[in-house]
């Protein structure tokens, strides 16, 4: 993967990878950096929604989302860290959720 990278540095397949184990490390600003070489995808998207969250030490795999959702959602409105936050959870769960639209819509319900 870093042979990769040496000879091709903007390889979304190396990048993604590297990407993936830097945020398992915890190296969520160099997983950022490096993210944001490639052009963005959905799991570029996802990837970087994950890092956003674990370096806010938000713990999505041991968490109820939507508890977290909620109470994020009574924030968005004027606290822009929260609505960040609300949507990189959003995309953690991914556009198959059924909970993603329900939320996406409160979201926009909430803002507008």
């Amino acid at each position: 993967m870093l042979r990769r990278l040496e000879l091709q540095p903007d390889h979304p397949g190396a990048i993604t990878a590297l990407a993936t184990r830097l945020i398992a490390k915890g190296e969520t600003d160099e997983a950022i950096t490096l993210l944001r070489r490639i052009p963005e995808t959905p799991e570029v998207r996802r990837l970087l929604a994950e890092a956003r969250l674990a370096s806010q030490e938000v713990d999505v795999d041991g968490a109820d989302v939507s508890v977290l959702l909620d109470g994020l959602l009574e924030r968005v409105r004027d606290d822009t860290d929260a609505r960040q936050e609300f949507l990189d959870l959003l995309e953690t769960l991914g556009p198959d959720d059924p909970r993603t639209s329900d939320y996406r819509k409160a979201l926009a319900a909430r803002l507008f």
